[in-house]
């Protein structure tokens, strides 16, 4: 009797080392998942800032799963990933040449300044990272100084796909302002709009 309890004690002994060792393997590395996402988020930014349509699409999802809300006040407007690329891709060669250096271009730069990344409901496989953000805007030619166009916070659904994070689901929440800087557009709301992401105001000719 005492024996078999011995050898009971054993075989619970190695199913609990079992459980704990499976536990640990399964245990999610939130601080990793992080760092992964917030590369991907920073390298969203320097592609808005520079224009970059293959790099700011590369940051998403890139077929029917993904959609993209942008809401300004009490208007919202929704598109898919092709409505999308269509949009960026149009506006492609303006904002390139808007970004060259007098006379060619008119020396316009667009400034995207991120806050902290708030995460949420974190796993293995998706995750959601909240931010904040401000558009600064400049232009040379007109001389337009630096000023805050653009205020918000973009909330990004992400999911891991093969070891690489992606944004599968967008929402761009604009705060509303009074404020309409020089060569400025008064709003994001309704279709003819809300191109692209929607991030500056400068409409330059």
């Amino acid at each position: 009797m005492k024996l078999w309890m011995q050898k009971l004690t054993l075989l619970l002994v190695i199913v609990g080392l079992l459980l704990l060792v499976a536990g640990c393997g399964k245990k999610v590395d939130e601080a990793q998942i992080q760092q992964d996402i917030t590369e991907g988020v920073n390298s969203f930014k320097t592609a808005v800032q520079a224009y970059n349509v293959a790099n700011m699409l590369g940051f998403l999802v890139k077929d029917v799963s993904f959609k993209l809300t942008i809401s300004e006040g009490n208007g919202s407007y929704y598109k898919n990933y092709t409505t999308l690329k269509t949009e960026l891709e149009e506006d492609q060669e303006k904002q390139l040449h808007w970004r060259q250096s007098p006379p060619e271009g008119h020396g316009y730069v667009l400034i995207m300044e991120l806050g902290t990344i708030i995460f949420s409901n974190t796993s293995a496989s998706g995750a959601i990272a909240t931010v904040p953000f401000k558009i600064k805007e400049l232009a040379q030619e007109p001389e337009i100084p630096q000023d805050v166009t653009d205020e918000g916070q973009i909330v990004c659904e992400m999911v891991n796909l093969q070891g690489i994070w992606r944004c599968q689901k967008m929402t761009i929440v604009y705060y509303v302002s009074d404020k309409t800087s020089a060569g400025a557009r008064n709003t994001k709301s309704g279709e003819e709009a809300a191109q692209g992401f929607c991030f500056g105001l400068f409409d330059l000719h």
